[in-house]
């Protein structure tokens, strides 16, 4: 009996210490869980405080400071600064793209206007800045109290010639009636304008114009950068000038051939990849060491026609139109020259208005703060060129990656062998010309007699 009370009694503490055991287990579990459930709210409020919404601009930013970066063993520090020895300068500009994507039909169009914009800033500046430039500035400063002009006035005995004289200090009758009617007084109840004059006024205003004339010539794209963010698009541009290239595009204005490196790169590998990413001239050396350019053009049909017909004429003028901005970008590089002009105002104007009712009691006072900002930037860049040299590589259509909208896309190329073949194909025609001109020049036959001449009708030599 007694073992079997002691059986059953460490049975019972075994159960207890089992319970226990599960009841533990089960403890850690939830606490566990628990845990757990805390640990992930914790992350994904951590996770949401700190996602910062990177825009567009951020990231072409972060590419500008990436290429100056790898810039630096060279000597490089910044953009705008002139190099000690070779005197190349980088620069680069940013400019939004209006449109949002593809849901914008003129998408396409606004992206290579953002890039004319930002690779015009970048000339504006650098001509800005040259030896030609000049710039005036002046700064305004007026402050002035009036003790009087909390007192009563004595209107009645103010003659009319009187408040004209204080004009300068009176606001016009239509603006000061809104006035009045704000502070709850008809302004039928007076008999007279009632005056209004300024206690305070403090005045502060710079002003600035710049006017500058140069070439900006030699100023070659190095590289264009599309940033996508939650506000829209962004292009940035990533531009060089180099005094080298100054005479290099002397050399292709004037169509004189300098004297060549060592031998760089054939034009098809800059025809390769995503060309819906290239905007601009591009300074290269060729395959025989001679400078050469290349310029990227894009544009868009804006409303696809259903008919086939009207569609291929809308498809042939995009690609115009961005064979166009290829040539424009191109007679830039080579020739062209920019007038600018900048006007800019800044400031704080304060000051403090009071008006007085027909017996010359002061009414109603208003305090005006105002900041003065304005600034006006135009420029003009020109150029005259002749299209020998010339060589349109690629007009044809492209898929935006992005929104998959087509891209009329092409790229000149402008290099001496091509100068170099245009003219001797010029020199044949010519002496073919002349030796025609020669066998057509008697004007008789053998026998001496007139030659009898056939029926031709020639219309106009065109080739240039």
């Amino acid at each position: 009996m007694k073992a079997q009370l002691m059986a059953a009694t460490v049975i019972f503490a075994t159960a207890i210490s089992i319970a226990q055991d599960v009841e533990q287990s089960n403890s850690i579990q939830s606490a566990t869980e628990e845990s757990e459930v805390v640990a992930i709210a914790s992350v994904e409020n951590a996770n949401a405080d700190a996602d910062i919404a990177i825009d567009a601009d951020d990231t072409v930013q972060e590419a500008f400071d990436a290429f100056m970066e790898s810039k630096a063993d060279a000597g490089f520090s910044s953009f705008g600064k002139a190099h000690p020895k070779s005197g190349i300068v980088y620069y680069a500009e940013m400019e939004t793209v209006n449109g949002i994507g593809a849901k914008d039909a003129e998408f396409i169009q606004k992206r290579q206007t953002a890039f004319m914009r930002a690779y015009m800033k970048i000339r504006e500046d650098y001509v800005k800045f040259s030896v030609n430039g000049a710039i005036q500035s002046l700064v305004e400063n007026e402050f002035m109290k009036d003790k009087d002009a909390e007192r009563a006035q004595d209107i009645a005995s103010s003659s009319q010639i009187e408040r004209l004289a204080q004009k300068t200090l009176a606001l016009a009758e239509s603006e000061l009636n809104k006035k009045l009617e704000s502070a709850g007084l008809s302004p039928a109840r007076f008999a007279t304008t009632a005056e209004k004059r300024k206690a305070y006024m403090q005045k502060i205003l710079a002003q600035a114009s710049s006017h500058a004339f140069s070439s900006c010539a030699g100023i070659s794209v190095v590289q264009t950068i599309e940033a996508e963010g939650d506000g829209g698009y962004t292009i940035g541009v990533i531009a060089k000038f180099d005094p080298q290239f100054v005479y290099y595009a002397d050399c292709f204005a004037r169509q004189i051939c300098p004297q060549p490196s060592k031998p760089g790169i054939d034009v098809g590998v800059m025809l390769k990849g995503d060309l819906s990413q290239n905007f601009g001239t591009r300074f290269f050396y060729d395959e025989s060491g001679m400078p050469a350019l290349i310029s990227f053009g894009q544009w868009a049909v804006t409303n696809p026609s259903k008919d086939r017909t009207e569609r291929k004429m809308q498809e042939k003028a995009a690609r115009l139109q961005a064979e166009s901005q290829a040539n424009i970008d191109m007679n830039n590089f080579m020739s062209g020259s920019m007038t600018f002009d900048e006007a800019a105002k800044g400031g704080e104007e304060w000051s403090k208005t009071i008006a007085y009712d027909e017996d010359g009691m002061p009414v109603m006072s208003t305090i005006d703060s105002a900041i003065a900002d304005f600034v006006n930037r135009k420029s003009v860049t020109k150029a005259k060129l002749g299209m020998a040299g010339r060589d349109m590589l690629v007009s044809k259509f492209v898929t935006h990656p992005d929104t998959k909208q087509k891209i009329a896309i092409a790229a000149a190329c402008w290099s001496f062998s091509t100068l170099a073949n245009q003219q001797k194909a010029n020199r044949v025609i010519q002496t073919k010309g002349r030796n025609v001109l020669k066998e057509n020049s008697s004007e008789e036959d053998n026998e001496g007699r007139p030659a009898k001449r056939g029926s031709i009708r020639q219309g106009q030599v065109y080739d240039f």
